[in-house]
């Protein structure tokens, strides 16, 4: 099977200076490739394959940047919507229970957060 990750490699591998995305900046599949790959390192080094990982991210870039970071780690992604309200952010976090907490802090910059995550059932 074919991943999302695999597609954007294949894509840097042909046209590494091509633009990718315009945001606060210009990138180039090889910088997204290179921002992606590196936080998907960090969250590796987190937790495993098959992990729950939640996203905080307001531009689209940086969630883009965090979707394909996660993929690349193995794991699965709930993006939380920015928009709603805390109670409901924390009652979806609550119910989901991520294994890590994507929480950006500027453009394509993600703080990871295992604290104040709920437990699971019987921990």
């Amino acid at each position: 099977m074919e991943t999302v990750w695999r597609v954007v490699q294949a894509q840097v591998e042909r046209t590494p200076g091509a633009v990718a995305a315009r945001a606060a900046r210009t990138y180039t599949y090889r910088d997204v490739s290179a921002l992606a790959g590196d936080l998907g390192d960090r969250i590796a080094a987190k937790v495993r394959p098959g992990s729950l990982v939640a996203l905080d991210a307001s531009s689209r870039f940086s969630g883009a940047v965090g979707i394909l970071a996660a993929i690349a780690a193995g794991c699965a992604v709930l993006p939380l919507d920015r928009q709603s309200p805390a109670a409901r952010r924390a009652r979806v976090l609550d119910d989901a229970r991520p294994a890590l907490l994507l929480r950006e802090l500027a453009e394509a910059e993600f703080a990871l957060e295992e604290s104040g995550l709920p437990s699971p059932p019987g921990q």
